[in-house]
């Protein structure tokens, strides 16, 4: 009889788990998967209404076996089909529909063991928003919008300075859905939090950034290029090409710092310096700037070609440029420089 019971002990110790078998809410499990499987490994489902989490461990081989995560509907938890995870497993993963499924995609060459652990609990009594987005409209203004957790009418928003860590205290309470922002500073990072208010009960908070556009310079205003590209200033190509990209130099290859040069060579080279935005509107204004062309690395003549020119243009939508002036074979500033007309 000893022996009997023995033999059922071992039976039962070295039961296969497989996509059919039952583990509980609560239940961790081991899951060696063989060689050659492909598709849905094992699933898991929370009693009827609740939802369902599951923590992950093990590997699957990190070069040729990779896995998945979804919930019931599919939504991806953990990878996806499309990027799946190789390798060692980690994280806690939530199904907000109860279910659980576990995929494996294996190239049968070799076996590994994965470890799950479910759990099982009731919704929240008050729902997270989602699609929280927000967008800078201004320098001092933003709008922000979000699809409601459940059926709550009722929010509470803190907006603060990015890297200040989630709030501690109440917010401030709004129906408002779009939101309107106002009162913000140009130029800088913010984090807006936000959580439902279900009649007592609150949400956990959700976040995400956005950044305000700097605020027009109103002149008198100087660029030396001692920093470089200057605060605001930017420096690109908008066709991809940075063969000669602007940098800082002495003016007209005198120094190292005070100017700001590109090496004119190539074809189809385009360079761009821009500056910040300014507000003209209070008065007349005057743009000075001095330009030079010398040779490569040094400060003797050099000819521009027929293709070569520099242009300063102005934009008042960012879009739609008027060229002020242009320097070109014609009218070459030399290596001694020349002020811009009107200037």
């Amino acid at each position: 009889m000893k022996k009997i019971t023995l033999i059922l002990f071992l039976l039962s110790f070295f039961f296969n788990v497989n996509a059919q078998s039952t583990a509980g809410c609560g239940d961790s499990i081991d899951i060696t998967y063989e060689s050659s499987f492909n598709g849905l490994l094992y699933s898991f489902s929370a009693p009827l209404g609740q939802y369902a989490s599951v923590t992950v461990g093990g590997e699957t081989e990190s070069c040729c076996d990779d896995m998945w995560i979804t919930d019931g509907s599919g939504n991806a938890l953990y990878g996806s089909q499309a990027t799946p995870i190789g390798g060692a497993l980690s994280g806690t993963f939530e199904s907000t529909d109860g279910t659980i499924l576990i995929y494996v995609d294996s190239d049968s060459s070799v076996t590994y063991t994965m470890t799950f652990e479910f759990s099982c609990y009731d919704p929240p009594s008050c729902i997270a928003p989602t699609g929280l987005s927000a967008s800078a409209t201004s320098p001092t203004e933003a709008t922000v919008s979000w699809t409601a957790g459940d059926s709550e009418t009722a929010w509470e928003y803190v907006v603060q300075v990015a890297g200040t860590g989630e709030p501690t205290g109440a917010g401030t309470a709004t129906t408002t859905n779009p939101l309107s922002l106002s009162g913000l500073i140009g130029n800088t990072d913010y984090v807006i939090y936000l959580r439902a208010d279900c009649g007592g009960d609150l949400s956990p908070w959700v976040s995400t950034d956005f950044t305000t556009p700097p605020a027009p310079i109103v002149p008198d205003y100087i660029n030396d290029f001692t920093a470089f590209p200057g605060d605001l200033w930017a420096a690109g190509s908008p066709n991809g090409s940075f063969s000669s990209a602007w940098q800082a130099d002495g003016f007209a290859n005198d120094g190292s710092t005070g100017a700001a040069k590109s090496n004119i060579y190539s074809s189809n080279n385009i360079q761009v310096l821009e500056s910040p935005i300014f507000d003209l509107s209070g008065g007349v204004y005057y743009l000075n700037m001095k330009a030079a062309v010398t040779q490569w690395n040094n400060t003797n003549t050099f000819a521009m070609g027929s293709d070569d020119s520099v242009s300063v243009s102005v934009s008042v939508d960012g879009g739609n440029y008027d060229v002020l002036h242009t320097w070109n074979e014609s009218n070459n500033p030399g290596p001694t420089g020349t002020n811009m007309p009107g200037s």
